[in-house]
C-alpha cells in the first residue's frame, strides 16, 4: 500500500501522536505500560492510516522536520475502541486479528475525541459501502 499513497485516497486529518505498538503474540497487554512510546505523525485518510517518524534534521532555515514512513493500514482492516479511566487523551487501533494494537495518545482529549469520531465515522461508512457486495 506505501507504494501508492492516492489509494488510500482524500487526507482528512494529520496530527503528532504518542504511540504504543503491542503485539499481542509476544507480549501480554499489561506489559506495554512499561515501554517508551514513540512519537508519530498520524495520517488519516478515507481508506487508510499512516504513520510516520519525526526526525529534525539540519538545513541552511536550521533545524527542519524529516519524515520516514514507519507503517500503513487499510481502514476495512481495523477496530477501534476508547480505553478505560484515566486514559481521557488515549484510544485504541487494532487489526481486526488483534495481533497487532497501536495505542494513541492525542495532546488532548479534545484532539482524542475528534480522531476518534472522524475514525469511527469511517469505518461505518466503509462498512456500510461493504454490505452490498458480495465476495467469492
Amino acid at each position: 500500500m506505501e507504494d501508492d499513497i492516492r489509494k488510500l485516497g482524500k487526507l482528512l486529518m494529520h496530527g503528532s501522536f504518542n504511540v504504543w505498538t503491542v503485539h499481542k503474540d509476544r507480549y501480554k497487554m499489561k506489559d506495554f505500560i512499561r515501554f517508551k512510546p514513540s512519537q508519530r505523525q498520524i495520517y488519516l485518510f478515507e481508506r487508510g492510516i499512516v504513520f510516520c517518524k519525526i526526525r529534525m534534521e539540519p538545513s541552511d532555515q536550521g533545524l527542519s522536520p524529516h519524515y520516514s514512513f514507519k507503517k500503513s493500514m487499510k481502514l476495512m482492516t481495523l477496530s477501534i475502541h476508547q480505553l478505560g479511566r484515566g486514559s481521557s487523551r488515549k484510544f485504541e487501533i487494532a487489526n481486526r486479528n488483534g495481533l497487532e494494537k497501536y495505542i494513541l495518545q492525542a495532546a488532548s482529549k479534545e484532539i482524542r475525541d475528534c480522531w476518534f469520531s472522524e475514525i469511527s465515522q469511517l469505518l461505518l461508512e466503509q462498512q456500510n459501502n461493504n454490505k452490498g457486495k458480495v465476495t467469492c
